[in-house]
C-alpha cells in the first residue's frame, strides 16, 4: 500500500485550490487548503505531518516570508513548491533546501503534478529505505 502523501495547498485564488485539489486528490494524495497565511499557521499548528507545500506568494493577509521565518522549524525539511506569477523572486532566502519555483500559467497544474510525483517517490523512498 502506498503511504500517504500530504499536501497542503495554500492559494488566494478559490478555483485554483479546487483544481489542484482535484487533480492531486485524483493521484491519491491527501490535500488540505488554505487560503490566507493565517490559515497556514492554524494547519501547521494542528496537523502533525505535511509531506509539501504548494504556496501562491501573494495571500491576502500576510507576508509569506514573515509565515515560513515564524514557522522555520516546521519548514526546514519541508519541500515547498512557489506557484505564482512571475517576478515573484523573493524566496532567495535559505528557508529550504527543497524550494522549486513553478510560474502560474497555462502549463503550471500538469507542472506542478509531475514535480509532486517526483517528490512523492523521493519521500517513499526515503520512508522505505530507513
Amino acid at each position: 500500500m502506498k503511504p500517504i502523501f500530504t499536501i497542503l495547498i495554500a492559494d488566494r485564488n478559490k478555483h485554483v485550490r479546487e483544481l489542484l485539489k482535484r487533480e492531486l486528490s485524483d493521484d491519491g494524495h491527501q490535500v488540505i487548503l488554505a487560503k490566507t497565511a493565517a490559515e497556514i499557521v492554524t494547519i501547521f499548528s494542528t496537523v502533525e505531518f505535511i509531506n509539501l507545500l504548494i504556496l501562491d506568494t501573494d495571500l491576502p493577509d500576510g507576508d509569506v516570508v514573515d509565515i515560513m521565518l515564524k514557522l522555520k522549524d516546521r519548514f526546514d525539511a519541508l519541500p515547498i513548491i512557489i506557484h505564482s506569477c512571475g517576478g515573484d523572486r523573493q524566496f532567495s532566502l535559505s528557508l529550504s533546501n527543497k524550494i522549486y519555483e513553478i510560474e502560474k500559467g497555462t502549463t503550471s497544474i500538469s507542472q506542478i503534478k509531475i514535480l509532486v510525483d517526483q517528490i512523492s517517490r523521493k519521500d517513499a523512498e526515503r520512508i522505505h529505505s530507513s
